[in-house]
């Protein structure tokens, strides 16, 4: 099964707004992909769900025990430092190196995105990787 690492953001989008991302979090539900997160981007999502959407400490814990049920928890154990612009973005990079994924999926074109790949590891935005979803699956 193909794991995959999902950028705060695109949790964000999941939740509000739907689209590519939402499509991607339905496939993790579906078990048609295996999400892999951490637990400092878990708590970056309740931050940023508390502070920038006013969301309370319950409806917060929700989402990402949500996330929490359709992934794999993991532990990442060593500190990487390759984006100095946005070091929360070195977190997903930290998940991904730990979680021997297949992709980065990011929102984030000023930053993770800019990498394009990570120790071989592509970085797609969401509606990229539900093209290259389709394509690997109608190829083989």
């Amino acid at each position: 099964m193909r794991r995959v690492v999902l950028d705060t953001n695109v949790y964000l989008s999941a939740i509000l707004f739907g689209g590519p991302p939402e499509a991607i979090v339905h496939l993790a539900r579906n078990q048609a992909l295996l999400l892999v997160v951490s637990a400092p981007i878990l708590a970056e999502l309740t931050r940023v769900l508390r502070t920038k959407f006013a969301w309370t400490a319950a409806q917060a814990r929700e989402a990402t025990q949500e996330i929490r049920s359709l992934a794999v928890v993991g532990r990442p154990r060593e500190r990487i430092g390759v984006i100095a612009a946005d070091e929360p973005d070195n977190r997903v990079l930290e998940c991904a190196a730990a979680g021997s994924v297949q992709a980065i999926v990011t929102g984030d074109l000023r930053h993770l995105r800019l990498l394009v790949s990570f120790r071989g590891i592509p970085i797609l935005t969401p509606r990229e990787f539900l093209d290259h979803l389709r394509s690997t699956s109608t190829s083989g």
